[in-house]
């Protein structure tokens, strides 16, 4: 059986954390400030305001390449929190968007009695129809 690495860790947050990541690249780019908006659309989360519990690491590529982490905002009103990479463009062109989870909680301090709990999460595939792995602009 071959193995999909490009899914690895998706299966997890699906099952146990109801996380489903959707980068939205800038609508219309311009050289200057532009952000990547990313939001959780599990149908089911609960996710409402634990984004600071998860870090996303960000890569907006093409004549120039820019990564770090993206920024929590927190939910107003009935919305859900979500996260936000900003960056500015010198150069217009082609781009790419690359967005990873990186660590969920990772601010808990560890001590010698916590242990990782490993449990196989299952990510239905048809998901990848919907919210494909990866996204553009120009």
């Amino acid at each position: 059986m071959r193995r999909n690495w490009r899914l690895r860790g998706l299966g997890y947050l699906y099952t146990q954390h109801k996380v489903i990541l959707a980068a939205t690249p800038p609508e219309h780019p311009t050289v200057g400030q532009n952000a990547v908006v990313i939001r959780n659309v599990h149908p089911e989360s609960e996710m409402r305001n634990d984004c600071n519990l998860f870090t996303i690491w960000v890569r907006v590529r093409g004549p120039e390449i820019m990564a770090g982490s993206a920024q929590a905002v927190e939910a107003a009103n009935e919305e859900s929190c979500y996260w936000k990479f900003n960056f500015e463009l010198q150069v217009e062109g082609r781009y790419g968007v690359d967005a990873k989870g990186l660590i969920w909680n990772g601010g808990v301090e560890h001590t010698d009695k916590m242990k990782c709990e490993f449990e196989k999460g299952k990510l239905p595939i048809e998901i990848l129809d919907e919210y494909p792995l990866h996204a553009g602009f120009q």
